[in-house]
């Protein structure tokens, strides 16, 4: 306690002037509900327009229509690309080559085929 502090306790002491009626807490709750105004519930019916009924069909259309643009799509860039890849490509594949010759052409032995099998 600072210096200040004891001497308000000296000249005033520890008492305080305000006290709680008996029984006072145990009652409050009661007498509170008392004295608040009951609200009245209100229901109220929206009604539900025509946009608002048609809206899950509306989103089942545009995700139909999505699908259909995106199939149309996919299915143009593929035959686009085949296209493109037999015009590029050679008129025979180099054929006869093994995956030997390949190794031995990259100069890869049996030991890194195997580190890079393993991941290491």
């Amino acid at each position: 306690m600072s210096n200040e502090e004891k001497i308000l306790v000296q000249r005033f002491g520890k008492q305080t002037p305000f006290k709680v009626p008996e029984g006072y807490f145990e009652s409050f709750e009661q007498s509170l509900m008392k004295n608040l105004p009951q609200p009245e519930a209100q229901v109220v019916e929206m009604p539900r327009s025509r946009l608002r009924r048609l809206r899950p069909w509306s989103y089942a259309a545009a995700v139909a229509a999505a699908v259909v643009v995106m199939g149309a799509a996919y299915l143009g860039f593929n035959d686009h690309n085949d296209a493109a890849l037999s015009a590029k490509a050679p008129a025979k594949p180099a054929s006869g080559y093994t995956v030997e010759q390949v190794a031995d052409y990259a100069m890869v032995d049996n030991t890194e085929i195997y580190a890079l099998l393993a991941g290491e």
